[in-house]
C-alpha cells in the first residue's frame, strides 16, 4: 500500500494533470484485444510507433511499453487545428497488455502518457504497386500504409496504380479491430486505384458467407456488429474489392501473381509473425523476383520490408 501510494505521488509529481497526461479511451474489441485512441495535437508517419505510459495499469514506475500506431497522420484534421487520433491495438498477452485488457473489463477511459513517435518505416509515395500482408494486431502497421497510398491517390498526388492488401486473423472476430475504418478506405478509394482487400481467418469450420462472390466467413461471429463481413455482401463485394476468405493465404502463389502483372517499383511490406515474414521471403526468392537478374528480364523492382513481431 505504502509503495502504491509513493508511485502515485511521483507519477503526479512528474505528469501534473492536464499537462502530461491524457484521458485514453480503452474499449474492447474481442475477448483477447483492447483499442487505445488518444485525440491530441500530434504527428507522426505511418508505420511508426510510440512508447505507452499508464500509471494506473503499470506495474513499476516510468515502466512504457512500445506499440504501432494503427491510424494515420490527417493533414486536414492539421489545418484546421484538431487534435488528432491516435489509434493503437493491443493484444492481452501477460503483463502491462493483460493488466490492459483487465482494466477495459471496468474502465472505460485511463490516463496516459504518449512518447513518441520512433521508427522510419518505408515511404511507399514512389511505388506503383504496393502489397501490404499482416497476421493478426500486425495490422496496426500495415492499414495506415494503406490509408496513405489512398488519401493520396483521392488526392491526386499519389503514383501507386495497384494495392493489395492481406490480413491473416486467427478469429473472425478480429475483424472487428478495423472493420468501419477499412470500409471507410474502400469508399474513399478512387477509380485510378486498383485495391484488393483479402482477409484470410485462420479457425476452422467457417460456414459459407455468400455464394455469389465466392466470399467465405463466419456469419455468426462477424455479422454481430454490422462488421466487415457483413458489409462485403453488398457494398464492398459489389465492388470486388474486398473478400473474407477461410483458411491460410499461399503466399507464394499470391506474388507470383501479383508480380507477373505489376508494372513500375513494387513494395512489399510484411507486419506479423516471424513465420509470416520467413514464408513471404521465401516466396519471393523461390519466385527469383528477389535478383538482380529479374530486373534485366523485365520483371518489376521489388522491395522487400519486414516487421516481425516476437
Amino acid at each position: 500500500m505504502l509503495r502504491m501510494t509513493i508511485l502515485n505521488k511521483l507519477w503526479v509529481y512528474v505528469f501534473p494533470i492536464g499537462k502530461g497526461l491524457d484521458d485514453a479511451t480503452l474499449e474492447r474489441v474481442s475477448s483477447d484485444t483492447v483499442r487505445l485512441t488518444v485525440r491530441r495535437s500530434f504527428k507522426w508517419r505511418s508505420g511508426q510507433h510510440a512508447y505507452i505510459l499508464a500509471p494506473s495499469i503499470a506495474a513499476l514506475p516510468f515502466e512504457a511499453h512500445p506499440f504501432t500506431i494503427a491510424s494515420a497522420y490527417s493533414e486536414e484534421s492539421h489545418a484546421k487545428g484538431s487534435p488528432q487520433e491516435i489509434v493503437f491495438i493491443i493484444r492481452g498477452r501477460d503483463g502491462f497488455t493483460k493488466r490492459l485488457l483487465e482494466a477495459s473489463e471496468t474502465r472505460q477511459s485511463v490516463p496516459v502518457v504518449i512518447d513518441g513517435p520512433y521508427g522510419a518505416p518505408p515511404r511507399l509515395s514512389h511505388y506503383s504497386t504496393s502489397i501490404l500482408i499482416a497476421g493478426g494486431s500486425g495490422v496496426s502497421y500495415t492499414f495506415p500504409l494503406l490509408l496513405d497510398i489512398v488519401r493520396q491517390a483521392k488526392s491526386g498526388n499519389g503514383v501507386a496504380q495497384r494495392v493489395l492488401f492481406v490480413w491473416v486473423v486467427r478469429s473472425a472476430s478480429h475483424v472487428d479491430w478495423i472493420d468501419n475504418l477499412l470500409q471507410q478506405a474502400v469508399q474513399d478509394c478512387p477509380s485510378t486505384l486498383q485495391l484488393s482487400i483479402n482477409i484470410y481467418v485462420t479457425q476452422q469450420s467457417l460456414p459459407e458467407l455468400s455464394h455469389e462472390n465466392g466470399v467465405k466467413g463466419d456469419m455468426t461471429s462477424i455479422e454481430k456488429k454490422q462488421s466487415l463481413a457483413e458489409i462485403s455482401t453488398t457494398s464492398l463485394t459489389s465492388s470486388r474489392k474486398a473478400r473474407v476468405l477461410s483458411g491460410r493465404p499461399d503466399i507464394g502463389a499470391m506474388l507470383k501473381e501479383e508480380l507477373s502483372c505489376a508494372s513500375g517499383l513494387v513494395s512489399i511490406d510484411v507486419s506479423g509473425p516471424s513465420a509470416l515474414a520467413d514464408a513471404t521471403r521465401d516466396a519471393l526468392v523461390a519466385c527469383n523476383e528477389a535478383q538482380p537478374a529479374a530486373v534485366l528480364r523485365g520483371l518489376p523492382r521489388t522491395t522487400l520490408h519486414l516487421e516481425v513481431s516476437p
